[in-house]
């Protein structure tokens, strides 16, 4: 099993909230997550120097752990069949289909900023924080203020019914 690609999946921010895990659950160790292409399994890679095993194994979801070629720890996590549907749609990148208590539980399990308060670095005492979400929750819903940021960032215009993440890259996904 091939895992090389380092950057954020996007199942570190949409699907392991659905277990109520983040990449802050594994602290320092955490490198990566994936989904297996039968949509059963969210597979999370590890560092392998985890004193504790109870970090992982004693999740309700745990199923089994190994180490890849690279000597990382790899442990596996049943995706409850509630879900599957979820993950169909997040293969397609149809994040704003996703259902509310889906998207209730990113939001609060993901661990990334929705609707804090927040002072710029360079802010003046008297400016007021701004109000910040982090672009994967935004694209739940669409947001306006994240399409219109999108459109000055790339240069173009982005219709109202597009969805504001790309879809997950197929090295996201793969077979036992």
């Amino acid at each position: 099993m091939c895992m090389e690609k380092q950057s954020d999946n996007l199942s570190n921010f949409y699907i392991m909230p659905l277990l109520k895990l983040n990449k802050k659950t594994f602290s320092d160790n955490f490198i990566n997550s994936y989904v297996s292409n039968d949509h059963r399994k969210l597979i999370v890679k590890l560092k392998n120097n985890i004193e504790d095993e109870s970090i992982y194994k004693n999740h309700v979801h745990y199923d089994n752990d190994f180490l890849d070629e690279e000597n990382n720890l790899i442990v596996l996590y049943r995706i409850p069949r509630i879900f599957r549907p979820t993950i169909a749609l997040f293969k397609e990148g149809k994040y704003s289909k996703f259902s509310p208590e889906v998207k209730n539980l990113i939001i609060k399990y993901s661990g990334l900023p929705y609707k804090q308060q927040r002072r710029l670095p360079n802010a003046k005492p008297s400016d007021k924080p701004i109000m910040m979400t982090a672009r994967p929750l935004a694209a739940l819903e669409k947001s306006r203020s994240l399409r219109i940021a999108m459109e000055k960032e790339l240069n173009v215009k982005i219709s109202k019914d597009a969805e504001l993440m790309s879809i997950p890259n197929k090295e996201e996904f793969y077979s036992f």
